[in-house]
């Protein structure tokens, strides 16, 4: 058996000890286990991929068994929340600043802009729809990156993981308030669980299903083709350092 995963933070001259001890024990059982931080097409013939970025789309890997790869975007990704009926904040993804008023008319002074490769703090940012406003980001790329409506209130933002349609934790990242000066920063790092409601509970595992019926945790050829099929501009194109995908576990959106 062949395993290979790939991962753009290692470093094959000082490989993470983890890596290292899976190493010495798959050898052991006979199993090929491969870890790179860039992706090759020879990679194909791999029994299992374990993506920790997103892999170029290409041929070469519609009939491999992938885990963990990233495959939409986060505007189709909160398409397909919208469709299993969960609770989603307004979102849009306009092709210029004309199309974002006419998104946003009734959203208030205030929008979040949310790049596609956005992590935590990293690619957000609070965006003023009047005074203040400031022009089209050039960098914008439509039905990829969006802008969300602005929801006062908690400012704590509160992460479910789930997988196949079950919740495997629930835990609070501690963020600050977007009214303030500095609230990209994190500085409380300690991991805070919370039970959610049931309601909550049941529109999260709903959307869960409905991701992984697309293919988005273990994804096999036929789904692939069918994802370019019915999402052409959705499917991840990603290249350079792409973000690190949290799909395996949790289906982000």
């Amino acid at each position: 058996m062949k395993i290979v995963i790939t991962d753009c933070n290692h470093e094959p001259a000082s490989p993470h000890p983890v890596f290292v001890e899976m190493q010495r024990l798959l050898s052991a059982k006979g199993v090929d286990f491969k870890v790179d931080n860039c992706w090759s097409d020879d990679y194909a013939t791999a029994d299992l991929i374990i993506g920790a970025d997103p892999l170029y789309d290409s041929e070469n890997i519609l009939d491999t068994r992938i885990l963990g790869q990233r495959t939409l975007n986060r505007f189709t990704r909160l398409e397909v929340a919208l469709a299993a009926n969960a609770p989603v904040a307004r979102f849009c993804s306009p092709a210029d600043d004309e199309q974002l008023s006419q998104c946003t008319r009734d959203w208030g002074d205030l929008a979040v802009l949310k790049y596609d490769w956005s992590m935590r703090r990293n690619g957000v940012f609070l965006w003023p729809l009047s005074q203040g406003r400031r022009p089209f980001p050039a960098d914008f790329k439509q039905r990829s990156d969006l802008f969300m409506e602005f929801l006062p209130g908690d400012p704590l933002t509160y992460k479910i993981d789930a997988f196949a349609g079950v919740v495997l934790g629930s835990w609070i990242l501690p963020t600050r308030h977007m009214s303030q000066a500095d609230w990209q920063v994190i500085a409380d790092t300690n991991v805070y669980w919370f039970d959610p409601e049931p309601e909550t509970v049941q529109a999260i595992t709903a959307v869960s299903k409905r991701l992984l019926a697309l293919g988005l945790e273990t994804l096999p050829g036929a789904v692939r083709r069918e994802l370019r099929e019915r999402y052409p501009e959705g499917v991840a194109q990603s290249g350079g350092n792409p973000p690190l995908s949290r799909v395996a576990r949790s289906g982000s959106i």
